[in-house]
């Protein structure tokens, strides 16, 4: 069996993830077993609906802050952060540095 070339890598939120999971499912009807499990983990979270999500990737994408990239945004609409204190402990987990004001700005665009 020949193995998959990775041409590339495009980072996902939750809300994709589980959409295209279930996208599977219906169209094999069944899911391998981790698979599985990771749809029901899925099921069990808040997840933004499709409007919403676009809605908010877009503005934070409108503000144009240096440095952050789209694997940030996913990160960002994965947890939701309601604050700035909040937002510092998702980005702490980068090598990425978002000044106050924009930080800011990105909860402004959540809320």
């Amino acid at each position: 069996m020949a193995t998959p070339i990775i041409q590339e890598q495009i980072p996902l939120t939750q809300s994709e993830l589980h959409e295209g999971l279930q996208h599977i499912q219906k169209r094999d009807g069944e899911l391998s077993f981790r698979t599985g499990k990771t749809l029901d983990h899925l099921n069990h979270l808040s997840l933004l609906s499709e409007e919403d999500r676009k809605a908010r990737l877009q503005a934070i994408e409108a503000l144009d802050v240096p440095r952050l990239k789209p694997v940030h945004i996913a990160k960002i609409l994965d947890v939701y952060p309601r604050n700035i204190k909040e937002l510092g402990v998702v980005l702490s987990g980068y090598t990425l540095t978002v000044n106050k004001e924009y930080q800011q700005k990105i909860i402004d665009a959540l809320a």
